[in-house]
């Protein structure tokens, strides 16, 4: 669990962790940095239960955190759960079974819903509380996964579970040079590096996501240039992974070509006018991709008029 300010949310956190119906587990709360009470809130709900604990780290960010809590983990599986949500009771029980009659390699995913921050009864299947199901049920490996994995992510982080000797095996961790989109790269080096993908389809397996104005979810300004950014990085991930020369072709034109779909949404139909746009994306994309689109957002504008 990483936590960064977020001892107001433990209480209910450690509560829902405590309610599992399977109970050998360890917990590693790793505090990014953070200002407020987490140490103590921490160590008044937790003392004399040997299942967890604290470390604290000066602030690194998300990935790092998450990278020091793998280091930490002794568990067979790994579960990853933010510090401001749930879940069900029978997750850990019901993954945990299925686990134990597959290989290493894979990777079992549950549903997830959203709540509203002080009313978790009321849950939503989608972030955008629209009643969308937007989680793909995949189960296989292979290029076909991949390929999913390549247009967008298949799960929210606390989902699935896994093996901690697959990716110790294959040395996975969370990018730390990204600031976005961490988890989405993690999940995509676990199948490139063979994981293969399991859907639980089970009504008492599900993780709860907290909807509040400081879920690392909530900008969706930021989500968009997190996901151009991580797409810049990820062809390095391709090109290093033991997989077919053809399937690397495959995964590397549909990222360059989902990378710039993605541009041309940020960008095409701004007003020139509109130099809030040119001074962010100079400063996370740089000033020569900056010029680049002003340019090409220029002549989209031109050729909309003719």
């Amino acid at each position: 669990i990483p936590c960064y300010n977020f001892g107001k949310f433990l209480q209910e956190t450690i509560s829902n962790l405590k309610a599992q119906v399977y109970q050998n587990w360890e917990t590693i709360l790793v505090d990014d940095g953070s200002t407020d009470d987490t140490r103590q809130v921490v160590k008044r709900l937790t003392e004399g239960d040997s299942r967890f604990t604290y470390h604290y780290i000066e602030n690194s960010g998300n990935a790092a955190a998450r990278n020091r809590g793998l280091s930490l983990a002794k568990g067979d599986y790994i579960q990853f759960l933010d510090a401001d949500d749930l879940l069900s009771s029978k997750k850990l029980s019901l993954q945990t079974s299925v686990l134990s009659t597959m290989p290493d390699n894979a990777i079992s995913y549950t549903r997830n819903t959203y709540f509203e921050h002080g009313n978790p009864d009321r849950e939503y299947p989608d972030f955008a509380k629209k009643g969308g199901n937007w989680m793909p049920e995949i189960n296989a490996g292979g290029l076909e996964v991949m390929l999913v994995l390549i247009e967008k992510n298949f799960a929210v982080i606390s989902s699935p579970l896994f093996s901690r000797k697959f990716i110790e095996r294959n040395e996975i961790r969370f990018p730390e040079f990204l600031d976005n989109k961490v988890d989405w790269y993690f999940w995509l080096d676990c199948v490139l590096k063979g994981a293969s993908l399991h859907f639980l389809n089970h009504s008492e397996a599900s993780t709860k996501i907290r909807l509040h104005n400081k879920s690392i979810t909530a900008d969706l300004h930021v989500q968009k240039y997190g996901e151009i950014i991580c797409r810049s990085k990820i062809p390095q991930l391709i090109n290093t992974a033991p997989i077919p020369l053809e399937a690397k072709s495959k995964l590397l034109f549909l990222n360059k070509h989902l990378r710039r779909e993605r541009l041309k949404d940020l960008v095409y139909g701004v007003s020139p006018r509109d130099i809030n746009l040119f001074n962010q994306l100079r400063k996370k994309l740089g000033m020569s991709i900056a010029l680049h689109w002003y340019c090409k957002n220029l002549n989209f504008l031109r050729k909309k008029l003719t």
